[in-house]
């Protein structure tokens, strides 16, 4: 990236999810070693699983997700506001507790509107 002279403060990682969980961290830890501490990584649709891996969450300084939503229509083929937002809430309990458990200062929580 360098080199093609597009390396910007901020650098997105997406495209995991065909990969094996510890291969996804392992391209994440990479790119955190490979770039300075200038550069911020955003990782594009992490699992629930990916956060188990205390390199992962050093590594990374935001993540999104929508695993709860494919859950979601997977599981049930409703198309409901409210059957999202269960969905949405069971999910981010998980990642939450993923989080208490790596105690990382870096990471903060994001406020939704399921939670007001």
């Amino acid at each position: 990236m360098r080199e093609a002279g597009v390396l910007t403060e901020r650098v997105g990682i997406g495209g995991l999810k065909p990969l094996k969980h510890f291969e996804a961290r392992d391209i994440i830890v990479e790119v955190r070693r490979a770039l300075s501490s200038s550069h911020s990584i955003h990782v594009f649709g992490a699992s629930s699983k990916l956060l188990r891996y205390p390199r992962v969450i050093e590594s990374a300084d935001s993540m999104d997700s929508q695993v709860y939503e494919f859950r979601r229509q997977r599981r049930e083929n409703v198309h409901d506001w409210k059957t999202t937002l269960i969905h949405y809430l069971r999910f981010r309990q998980e990642v939450e507790d993923a989080l208490e458990k790596k105690e990382n200062p870096r990471i903060e929580a994001q406020q939704s509107l399921g939670t007001f």
